[in-house]
């Protein structure tokens, strides 16, 4: 697939503004705005941009009254597809993607009701007797996620080839006092209702749907839509706006997945070191380190890699398939949310998950 310079300023202008018009956006990308328009089309029609909903906003979860968990698990090829339904079945999943190496499963993220833990833990102990999942282990988020997000000037379409200067990113590993890691900002689940709800998933969906369609959507007038877009800015319920590749990305990108093990001082050095990273990645600090995914050429995979293991404990690698994975949008189960808040109980949790595995389920 060629991607010419035309395009790559295009997808840079959307990096660096999401939510930008397309006036703006043409407009930093040297383009008249039909021209823009008719290219943006192109892409997403070629795969390059994800054809539902190219821009994503990024829930901060624990804001909504929602904590994020990571699982890793090691599945045979049997189990590795019934965890796929799993994951489809179970309300609270946000991702899932299959990976290679130091995990041979699936790695996967849910957004689970305060509390709730013990019903995910409850649920890959049943699936584990049932012979599903081999083994797995379970990471809680502890601080807000890190992003970074690719700089396009730097790639050169014609050779496939990034220039990016690796020393001097890995000098940046050696800062002394790195930005201490972000805590999560408090709850406002007293404070937000069912159009609240409706209104995140459908700008996790497509940010750049109209703000005239998603206030009739909800069922708002424009003037309350724009006060709680305001509400969630003020409060960081969206962490940020994000460009969502689709499968046939640019400079064959593939998934790159780190579980590492280090201290709170050399996480913060890492988080900081990423966020300044040429790829599109997430980092996400837990109790025993971090987790790290990038989008990455294969190339330039040791680099990283071997940086990461100079300066955590111990670091596991994975693969993932790219074309496996599953995002799942915000509050992807609209029953999750009530008058009560956040369905939390273990039928919902897991016995319905269970029943409807049993049965077949939707899907399977």
């Amino acid at each position: 697939m060629v991607v010419t310079y035309a395009d790559l300023k295009i997808l840079q202008a959307l990096i660096e503004n999401p939510l930008g018009s397309i006036k703006k956006l043409s407009g930093d990308a040297d383009l008249s705005p039909p021209t823009f328009k008719k290219r943006l089309e192109r892409l997403i029609e070629r795969g390059v941009l994800q054809r539902k909903g190219y821009v994503s906003a990024q829930i901060c979860y624990p804001a909504v009254g929602l904590e994020l968990v990571a699982v890793l698990s090691e599945c045979n090829p049997q189990g590795l597809l019934l965890m796929e339904k799993v994951c489809d079945l179970h309300p609270y999943t946000r991702y899932r993607a299959r990976c290679l190496g130091a995990t041979n499963g699936i790695f996967m993220m849910f957004a689970l009701p305060h509390g709730t833990l013990g019903n995910l833990i409850q649920l890959m102990d049943a699936l584990s007797r049932e012979g599903a999942v081999v083994r797995y282990r379970i990471q809680t988020p502890i601080n807000k996620w890190i992003y970074s997000e690719p700089d396009l000037r730097l790639y050169d379409p014609n050779e496939n080839t990034w220039s990016f200067d690796w020393q001097k990113w890995s000098n940046t590993m050696e800062y002394s006092s790195p930005p201490r890691l972000e805590r999560f900002p408090p709850s406002v689940m007293d404070r937000i209702n069912k159009a609240d709800i409706r209104t995140l998933r459908i700008l996790s969906i497509d940010a750049r749907r109209s703000r005239k369609e998603i206030a009739e959507d909800v069922a708002l007038q424009p003037y309350e839509l724009s006060r709680r877009l305001n509400f969630f800015r003020e409060n960081r319920v969206i962490d940020r706006y994000r460009i969502i590749l689709g499968l046939r990305q640019f400079g064959h990108l593939t998934g790159a997945l780190f579980e590492g093990r280090a201290s709170v001082e050399a996480t913060e050095r890492i988080a900081y070191a990423v966020s300044q990273l040429l790829f599109q990645s997430t980092f996400v600090p837990t109790q025993s380190g971090y987790i790290l995914y990038s989008m990455i050429l294969a190339s330039d995979f040791p680099m990283l890699a071997m940086e990461l293991q100079r300066q955590s404990r111990s670091v596991d690698v994975m693969w993932c398939d790219y074309a496996s994975t599953m995002r799942y949008w915000f509050d992807n189960e609209p029953s999750n949310f009530t008058v009560q808040g956040w369905r939390a109980d273990k039928e919902y949790m897991i016995g319905d998950v269970l029943q409807k595995l049993g049965s077949g389920g939707p899907g399977c």
